[in-house]
């Protein structure tokens, strides 16, 4: 199979910002939304994300990157974040299966520290993690 690069950029359900933003890349693929990581070994199949909590990159394997990509494509963030890290997904609100940008949480700091874990809770008031 030869495989494609895909970019996924996820818009909030209330406002349409961007929430979130996924980058598959083949082997051997340059990146259209930065520079590759020097880290990573472009012959790699690699993986680029970012959302209103974290950024990050990885080298994955095929059967990831095909995996990913289904999920993408179909806009199933409760198979991404079941299936993977649920890190990915802070945007995602299960109970409501929406996507909601930074500005539509409302978040808590666990312990009164902005360096502790943050709750959110979405316009419906559903809670969750949001970062550790």
């Amino acid at each position: 199979m030869s495989a494609e690069p895909l970019i996924v950029s996820v818009p909030c359900d209330v406002c349409g910002d961007i929430c979130a933003g996924f980058e598959l890349l083949p082997s051997n693929a340059a990146r259209s939304q930065g520079p590759d990581h020097p880290r990573l070994d472009l012959g790699a199949y690699r993986m680029y994300v970012w959302n209103f909590e974290r950024s990050g990159e990885s080298e994955i394997s095929l059967d990831t990157y095909e995996r990913l990509s289904r999920l993408l494509q179909d806009r199933d963030y409760t198979g991404l974040s079941n299936n993977f890290d649920w890190r990915y997904c802070v945007f995602w609100c299960e109970p409501c299966k929406r996507c909601y940008c930074i500005k539509h949480w409302t978040i808590e700091y666990v312990h009164d520290d902005p360096m502790c874990s943050e709750f959110g809770k979405c316009p419906e008031g559903h809670g969750k993690i949001l970062d550790d």
